[in-house]
């Protein structure tokens, strides 16, 4: 499938004209290396600018090999800002030479740097609110649940009104988890043996199993679990962390993919960008300018659902952008489950070196089967 790699556009500014695509910049993070491959028929009327461009291969190849090509790409974007610009970066995955030239031509010919999206981020976020999903009942008992000063009786009567949350309950406190003698026969007895925390996840993944139920979503629900079991994981070794509340997000940080998979036409934009090399993030953003992380974010939001919570959805792919300790626990999550969604995650040793944690002690989920997010697994196909 290729190595993990990054692309940059490079376009060029001259004072008085209007900017000329000149090139693309590929840095292979396997190899810490910089491929460039620039115009050599631009010509523009400033002397010196052109005499700029003939030079600006070898000196960035030359930098590369002092620094690596990582710390010229950083700097890169941190000091061009004038007459050479770059773009954002497009994750993907790097094969051969004709890669390089691919992605050129695509940079040229601007067939895929449009500024006007296939649809807008508003259209798909319409098609997430849309999903089968009831969060009635669920945002008040999360809410309640929340509260030390609401009594269980009160919980009970608003988890009564939803027959399904409340069998699943039962079921759940009367579990191999469980080993306890009496059977559990109340919704008020399987709060008190299943904990507030634990039952809090369990409503959040009813809420959601009508949206992930359907045969193709739900490898996104099994995926979904697996980071909510390692967030879990991650969450025990940083007791500063609720892990009660990052677990809940990480159930849910992929529901934005639900809206993109709900989309005929998205789907075959996918399999045109996957023959590119293009990792799902990176498709999302070509196809209506945000990726599910942001679409997430947008929904949950929408369901008036924690501010934290939220960011840590929105982030889950850029923790930098956020200041939430969960934002980096979902990131770091995401990228021991082997998440294939974006450009592997570079940023992972830091994150585990500021969480104050050893990856090499999380369970693989596969092998987790006694954990509690385990035993929420049939939820997605729950009747």
């Amino acid at each position: 499938m290729g190595t993990p790699a990054e692309w940059l556009s490079v376009s060029v500014h001259p004072p008085g004209s209007n900017a000329i695509a000149c090139g693309v910049l590929i840095l292979d993070h396997e190899r810490n290396a910089l491929h460039i491959r620039l115009r050599d028929d631009l010509r523009v009327k400033d002397a010196d600018i052109e005499e700029m461009l003939q030079y600006l291969s070898d000196d960035l190849q030359s930098q590369a090999s002092e620094i690596g090509a990582r710390d010229v790409i950083a700097r890169i974007e941190q000091s061009w800002s004038h007459v050479f610009r770059v773009g954002r970066r497009h994750g993907f995955r790097f094969e051969t030479s004709e890669t390089i030239e691919h992605i050129f031509r695509r940079v040229i010919s601007n067939s895929s740097l449009s500024e006007s999206p296939f649809r807008s981020a508003e259209q798909v976020l319409a098609v997430a609110r849309t999903l089968p999903v009831d969060t009635a009942v669920a945002a008040q008992a999360l809410s309640a649940l929340a509260d030390p000063f609401v009594e269980a009786r009160a919980i009970e009567a608003i988890l009564m009104r939803d027959p399904t949350v409340a069998a699943h309950l039962l079921r759940l406190a009367n579990s191999a988890l469980y080993a306890f003698e009496s059977e559990v026969r109340s919704v008020s007895h399987a709060l008190m043996r299943v904990g507030t925390d634990k039952a809090s996840l369990l409503i959040a993944a009813l809420v959601a199993r009508k949206a992930y139920s359907a045969p193709h979503c739900r490898e996104v629900w099994n995926h979904s679990v697996d980071v909510a079991d390692i967030a879990a994981q991650i969450c025990r070794q940083v007791p500063s962390i609720s892990e009660s509340e990052v677990t809940l997000a990480a159930l849910v940080h992929d529901i934005g993919r639900l809206a993109f998979l709900s989309s005929d036409e998205f789907l075959v934009f996918f399999r045109a960008a996957q023959t590119n090399g293009d990792y799902l993030v990176e498709a999302e953003r070509s196809f209506c300018g945000v990726d599910h992380s942001e679409i997430g974010g947008m929904l949950l939001d929408s369901w008036h659902w924690p501010g934290d919570m939220v960011a840590a959805v929105r982030n889950h792919h850029s923790p930098d952008l956020s200041s939430t300790l969960s934002s980096q626990v979902l990131c770091l999550a995401e990228h021991v489950s082997g998440s294939d969604e974006h450009v592997p995650n570079l940023l992972a040793p830091a994150i585990a070196a500021n969480l104050g944690i050893d990856i090499q002690n999380i369970v693989p989920p596969s092998m987790n089967v006694k954990s509690t997010v385990a035993q929420l697994r049939f939820a997605a196909a729950a009747a």
